[in-house]
């Protein structure tokens, strides 16, 4: 993970960033547990020192450590009984293509249930967690210097932080545009199955469901190598067959 904090254009403040990189092969609770406890602890401490309060000692460093840790432990026993649709633990034990198809038909997810659902895969199916991003710019911008941070806002202005060689509607374009996916790998020996969401499917840009937001699913059943799919999803057009869905609910059921 990596932590950065960008100064607003206005000079009166800060935005705090976590960026969550690629990781392989590591066991899910532990990951999920290290992202919570890491990006809290940083914005925490972001936000005491703003205001003032002396969070760089050791003793006060220390409290907020312990406290953010507690939190973790609640929020554990919260994902430890969230309701998984049985469906979709049940493709993990099935090898046939055709049954993991029949079991995810009309399947939704939210939040909530994907993040408990990697943590039964490991502690209760031992499952290895992977996760990628490929990202990649419109063509003619991907060599041009991109500004530190830029926002669309609702209303289509562009606001921009840090110098860049692009002007508003580049950088405008470059958002919109842009291709992003975010696969996520459960491994188990030779067994692999992956979910992956690309920016456009999220934003229920895809013509699916008149716009659904949704997860895309493929495993080792496909026939395909675990290599050559993280190569795809890494490319700017991947070339993968047809998958099925899984619906994604941004909100709590």
């Amino acid at each position: 993970m990596k932590f950065r904090k960008v100064k607003d254009t206005t000079g009166t403040g800060h935005h705090s960033l976590v960026e969550v990189g690629d990781f392989e092969f590591v066991n899910p609770t532990n990951q999920i547990s290290e992202m919570f406890i890491s990006s809290r602890i940083f914005l925490e401490r972001d936000f005491l020192r703003f205001v003032g309060f002396p969070i760089d000692n050791p003793i006060a460093l220390g409290v907020l450590t312990k406290k953010i840790k507690k939190e973790w432990d609640e929020k554990y026993k919260e994902l430890k009984s969230v309701d998984i649709p049985e469906p979709l633990l049940k493709v993990l034990t099935v090898d046939s293509k055709k049954e993991q198809i029949r079991l995810l038909k009309n399947l939704s997810l939210n939040n909530e249930q994907l993040v408990a659902f990697l943590i039964r895969a490991g502690e209760d199916f031992g499952y290895s967690y992977s996760q990628y991003t490929g990202e990649h710019l419109p063509k003619g911008l991907a060599d041009k210097k991109l500004p530190t941070l830029a926002e669309l806002k609702e209303d289509g202005e562009v606001k921009i932080i840090g110098e860049t060689e692009m002007t508003k509607g580049q950088v405008k374009q470059s958002i919109e545009q842009r291709h992003v996916a975010v696969s996520k790998f459960l491994d188990k020996g030779d067994k692999w199955h992956c979910l992956f969401l690309t920016y456009k499917s999220l934003g229920g840009e895809e013509q699916y469901k008149d716009g659904q937001p949704h997860f895309h699913y493929l495993s080792n059943a496909w026939g395909l190598t675990r290599t050559n799919v993280v190569e795809q999803l890494k490319s700017k057009n991947y070339k993968l067959p047809s998958l099925p869905h899984i619906d994604f609910e941004r909100g709590p059921k």
